[in-house]
């Protein structure tokens, strides 16, 4: 039990002088093996704060320390321990164990487990200029490192440069990635050291083995230190680092530019590291997973004459595995994006890069394109009943919009997602993406509780408990979600219980736009029409609306009454042929 509060500690005083973001991995496949030789099947899912063994029906699993063996784990007073049950041998199923058995969000909070989600300079999140980003091209300096008891890597450059650099139509490369996200805004060019012949990798050795980066346990007695508040960690990892940019600075070319938005910093540096990552035998943090990291302490870790302030880590085998998401994930916590992933809830899920990506990479949210990328100048806000269309995501203009919510500081934000291109066909589905943003939870202090779903992605059956059909949360009339209200699966919740007074309806794909009508609640109870010129193309009210005197509609007018309870047609209502006139009770969903 020392040993354990030890490690709690560490993690939790580490996590205060450093800012981490690192890929939400979800059933990465993995082998350990057992004592006696068993092979063991299973997948591994976390970040590198917090992440966890599990087998394909999601049975978590942990290592006994003692006997070496990987048993299936219970929860004993909020902590993962080994059961008497053995994987491979016993059946969790016949011995009444729960699957999904993980520490408590408050314990992981708690203990300093959770990386922070966000990195925010400002309460809004953005510069203060609010300035667009104009064209920029992003020199990224990529350096290969291995230790002393490993191999050189394979003779695949060809393949990591395709990852990185390919720009040939329809290519799954980070280049056209951000070329498309950013509406060619962005390019970013990758550069790869040591200097290789282009086929046959050249990497940094470190001095050190594998396990001199790994955790001290009973059986790697050269790890760090768990006891030290994670100085040990942050020293080795410092001087890795250090090495590898000091052994290949002199090979740089003296015309790239590593400074390209001229803050002093190194826009970037990857380092992809050799083999796997720490497999976790238990709930554990590690720099040995893909990641990026920002230095808070006072560094002068420089590359030339520019300070390395921010950098990715990539490990080889989920490289491999998952190719550009992950490279496109970790690059765009570069740019200041924070991760949406959850361990025991799914806010944002498949449908943003920096919740779960995919490959290839589906894109961020528009909220992430404004706020962070800077390449969508403002979010239009709709304020008036209407008929109103959306483009793709994917277009640069006229792709998002939202709406104010009954509660100050909520909102809801609507964009198109289409199933289509060489990013975007990694998406479940088409249709209109409604999804809320709670400033109160993001965008008030420094260091926002990343527990907090700030961003949250309207799906069925999805309530503040549950995360309902993620993967459904596409709006169109032709998977029979054409409405959003009060009243329709899902409703327009917010943070609090509390409903969110919008009515939106006709919500119909259509080639490449999405189109939907807009009709709010907070209204006038009650609304007389009158001759007037020109008729308002909409007249709603909570309760009844009634016309008075001749009304006119003429052959080129369109206009929609909608009332709660009554719409009183009295004499003198009139429509010419061609005329379009529309009546509805809707009391904005509440029937």
């Amino acid at each position: 039990m020392k040993l354990k509060l030890q490690i709690i500690l560490a993690l939790s005083i580490l996590i205060l002088s450093l800012k981490a973001h690192g890929v939400m991995v979800r059933n990465f496949p993995q082998t350990i093996t057992q004592p006696k030789g068993q092979v063991i099947h299973c997948f591994v899912s976390g970040d590198e704060y917090f992440s966890w063994l599990h087998d394909k029906d999601n049975f978590t699993l942990v290592q006994n320390p003692k006997t070496g063996y990987y048993c299936y784990a219970i929860n004993q007073d909020g902590e993962l321990v080994a059961s008497s049950y053995i994987v491979g041998l016993d059946n969790p199923v016949a011995a009444g164990l729960q699957p999904n058995v993980q520490l408590s969000m408050e314990h992981i909070s708690k203990n300093g487990y959770l990386s922070s989600q966000d990195e925010p300079d400002k309460t809004d999140l953005r510069p203060k200029s609010g300035k667009d980003e104009s064209q920029r091209t992003l020199n990224n300096i990529v350096i290969y490192i291995r230790f002393s008891d490993q191999d050189e890597f394979d003779a695949k450059q060809v393949k990591y440069t395709n990852y990185f650099n390919s720009t040939a139509d329809g290519a799954n490369s980070m280049i056209n990635y951000f070329l498309e996200a950013s509406y060619q805004k962005l390019k970013i060019i990758s550069s790869f050291y040591p200097t290789n012949n282009g086929n046959n990798i050249l990497s940094y050795q470190d001095s050190h083995t594998r396990n001199y980066y790994c955790p001290w346990t009973l059986k790697n007695d050269s790890g760090y230190s768990v006891s030290d508040a994670g100085k040990m960690m942050r020293g080795r990892k410092s001087k890795l680092i250090g090495n590898a940019i000091r052994y290949i600075e002199n090979q740089l070319p003296s015309t790239v530019d590593l400074d390209t938005d001229k803050d002093g910093k190194v826009d970037n540096i990857c380092f992809i590291v050799r083999g796997n990552w720490e497999i976790p035998k238990a709930p554990n943090t590690t720099f040995l997973w893909p990641h990026s990291y920002r230095w808070y302490e006072n560094s002068e870790l420089r590359l030339g004459s520019k300070l390395v302030v921010r950098y990715n880590f990539q490990i080889e085998d989920y490289l491999d595995y998952k190719q550009n998401g992950v490279l496109c994930h970790e690059m765009f916590h570069t740019l200041g994006g924070g991760d949406l992933g959850r361990y025991d809830s799914r806010p944002v899920g498949p449908w943003d890069l920096m919740a779960e990506p995919w490959n290839p990479p589906q894109s961020m949210c528009a909220d992430y394109k404004y706020r962070y990328g800077r390449w969508i100048d403002s979010i239009p806000k709709i304020t008036l009943s209407g008929h109103y269309v959306l483009h793709p995501i994917t277009s640069a203009s006229n792709n998002c919009y939202s709406i104010a919510s009954s509660k100050k500081s909520e909102y809801f934000i609507f964009e198109f997602r289409q199933k289509a291109g060489t990013f975007e066909t990694s998406i479940p589905g088409t249709g209109l993406i409604i999804y809320r943003i709670d400033q109160s939870e993001c965008c008030q202090n420094d260091n926002p509780d990343p527990t907090l779903n700030w961003i949250y992605i309207y799906r069925p059956d999805g309530t503040n408990k549950s995360d309902g059909k993620i993967l459904e949360a596409n709006f169109d009339a032709l998977v029979g979600r054409s409405a959003f209200h009060n009243s329709t699966n899902p409703n327009c919740l917010l943070s609090d219980g509390s409903l969110g007074e919008i009515y939106i309806k006709n919500i119909q794909v259509a080639g490449d736009t999405v189109s939907f009508d807009v009709r709010f609640c907070n209204l006038p109870d009650e609304v007389l029409v009158s001759a007037t010129s020109p008729l308002p193309a909409i007249a709603n009210a909570k309760k009844k609306i009634e016309t008075s005197g001749p009304v006119l509609i003429k052959n080129t007018d369109h206009v929609i009454l909608e009332a709660g309870q009554q719409i009183i047609l009295n004499p003198g209502f009139e429509v010419q042929p061609g005329g379009q006139f529309e009546t509805n009770i809707n009391s904005c969903g509440k029937q």
